[in-house]
């Protein structure tokens, strides 16, 4: 079969050359040079018949080349398979892998995007994803936070860095009173279809607790409020929210303050980001009156 291919080949090396010139003035014979003359009739200075041949003998020469090389790979492939019986196995495997409904996008706790599964089981789409697995990034987050909390703790309180928060925790039931939580953050403004505007988030709302973050739990609550909502939105998971509404311009009263306890729930949507809402930090001035950082 290998003798056939090269006798092919080289046939087809010929052939074309044969037509390059046929002795005479004018346009050699070629292979795709026109046979007739400007007004239409058969070029005098070539052998019209004999060009005809030679270009229908090359046509089937690379169909029969075409034929044997598709031979040959077939019969490699058998071979492979004889050499390795798995072969087969694994390249049926491997079919119906791939033909395998792919599992919805999860969030990527170390770069913060979006990741699909490759058809192996591996991440796309972010550095060293063919040495991680698409179904372990939950526990990879559960490992970070266990060797962050497995650090010794400095003297100093205020060099502690925010322990990460691994899932979207619900309101303790053992929080204190409402009317002494301190807000730390204000909503800045809210997209219109946004999982903030379907939680009931308001522009103006002052977040007095996400999830299980307060201003007197955590050392630096925005920080940790943007390392939980990923985590919360790669685990499909609802977060808690309580935001005091009202009171902080005209009448300021405590009539005119609403304690409401919101339920947020992060997700792709048609505009950035997964929350849709843009939160800036607040501090306690004076009485009830609050202003950003």
């Amino acid at each position: 079969m290998e003798s056939e291919a090269q006798a092919i080949t080289n046939e087809l090396t010929e052939t074309p050359a044969n037509t390059d010139g046929d002795g005479g003035p004018g346009l050699p014979m070629g292979i795709d040079t026109p046979l007739v003359d400007s007004d239409g009739f058969p070029r005098a200075d070539i052998d019209v018949y004999r060009a005809r041949s030679l270009r229908a003998r090359l046509a089937e020469i690379r169909s029969d080349l075409q034929n044997l090389m598709k031979e040959i790979e077939s019969h490699l492939q058998k071979l492979a398979v004889l050499r390795n019986p798995a072969k087969k196995e694994e390249t049926q495997q491997e079919y119906a892998a791939r033909m395998r409904p792919k599992p919805k996008p999860r969030m990527d706790p170390k770069t913060g995007k979006w990741v699909v599964a490759n058809w192996d089981g591996t991440i796309a789409g972010v550095p060293d994803g063919d040495q991680r697995r698409f179904d372990s990034l939950e526990d990879e987050v559960v490992s970070s936070a266990t060797d962050e909390m497995a650090t010794p703790a400095t003297t100093d309180p205020a060099a502690r860095a925010p322990q990460r928060v691994t899932s979207a925790p619900t309101l303790s039931d053992d929080h204190q009173n409402l009317q002494e939580l301190k807000p730390f953050a204000r909503i800045n403004a809210v997209a219109v279809d946004s999982p903030a505007a379907e939680a009931g988030l308001l522009e103006n709302d002052l977040v007095l607790q996400f999830g299980n973050i307060t201003m007197a739990s955590a050392v630096s609550p925005m920080n940790e409020v943007a390392e939980l909502v990923p985590v919360a939105a790669g685990n499909r998971e609802t977060i808690p929210v309580r935001i005091q509404r009202g009171g902080r311009s005209g009448g300021n009263t405590e009539a005119s303050i609403e304690m409401l306890e919101l339920a947020l729930t992060p997700r792709p949507w048609a505009g950035r980001g997964v929350v849709g809402c843009h939160i800036v930090p607040y501090v306690e001035t004076e009485g009830n009156s609050y202003s950003s950082e």
